[in-house]
């Protein structure tokens, strides 16, 4: 096909899509790119242009939620990076698990919330059985830290820490596209983080032993699956309840970052927190 074809195609498409839009911005970008040379005038009209037609393909919730998850990475919180460099020490280590045990024991109680909001999905009833038994390898975990699985389960968490669950818990008592949203901000990045977390424990810390590494080894695997499971049911929610799902999902990883501050605060000293 003849190269101007093609554009005079795309052209007359983008025109008939959104009339209104494209004189906009055709105006806007003849006179941006007016007074170059014709061949910096060539690119620089048909750059914009492409650009312009791709911007206006809109992500989908799941795209959008993905994007949002890359952009507040847990992995690019302070603690976890100076777990992946080896620049914690053991007691920061113990601290944490002390910490993220507040999480850890109240993931079951989100999972079944979401449950019984949609009794006929098998999936989440099993989703939420297999949360339930990831409790005993943290506690295995933090054993092999040195903490007393009576100190773990009597410990009551920094208010910090707390109010981070806390907010967690009121996702997943929200309407059931908000909380499955939440949910899965929460474990999509979970395996890649797990990941992290058995490399920097074997290479900094000499921890290899099946009770320090079996939990996160668990949600390499398990969190895929879960994870799939709320993809799913995103991709079929209507749009007028999308934007309260993306909602839900930000404030799920804002309060994912907010329990890591906790502990970096109470455990290691204010530094670089992730936004």
């Amino acid at each position: 096909m003849n190269p101007g074809s093609a554009t005079r195609k795309a052209t007359m498409l983008d025109r008939t899509v959104q009339p209104q839009k494209w004189l906009l911005h055709h105006r806007s970008t003849r006179k941006l790119c007016k007074n170059l040379p014709i061949k910096s005038f060539l690119g620089c009209f048909f750059t914009r242009f492409f650009y312009r037609v791709e911007l206006r393909s809109p992500m989908n919730i799941v795209q959008k939620i993905d994007s949002e998850i890359e952009r507040r990475s847990l992995l690019k919180h302070s603690f976890y990076q100076m777990w992946s460099e080896g620049k914690l020490t053991i007691d920061h280590l113990r601290g944490y698990s002390l910490e993220y045990f507040q999480l850890v024991k109240a993931v079951p109680k989100f999972v079944e919330s979401i449950a019984a909001k949609a009794m006929d999905n098998k999936d989440i009833a099993s989703n939420a059985r297999e949360e339930a038994e990831h409790i005993e390898p943290w506690v295995r975990f933090a054993g092999a830290l040195g903490v007393p699985r009576s100190d773990l389960v009597d410990y009551a968490g920094a208010a910090k820490t707390d109010a981070a669950v806390a907010k967690m818990m009121t996702l997943a008592n929200a309407s059931f596209e908000e909380a499955v949203a939440a949910m899965y901000a929460y474990e999509m990045e979970l395996p890649k983080i797990s990941r992290s977390k058995i490399d920097g424990l074997k290479k900094f810390y000499g921890m290899s032993s099946g009770d320090a590494t079996k939990y996160f080894e668990i949600h390499e695997e398990a969190d895929v699956r879960h994870a799939r499971v709320w993809r799913e049911i995103l991709d079929k929610i209507p749009a007028e309840k999308q934007e309260a799902a993306f909602a839900a999902a930000v404030e799920s990883l804002k309060a994912q970052n907010m329990l890591l501050d906790s502990v970096q605060e109470r455990y290691v000293g204010s530094s670089r927190m992730n936004c």
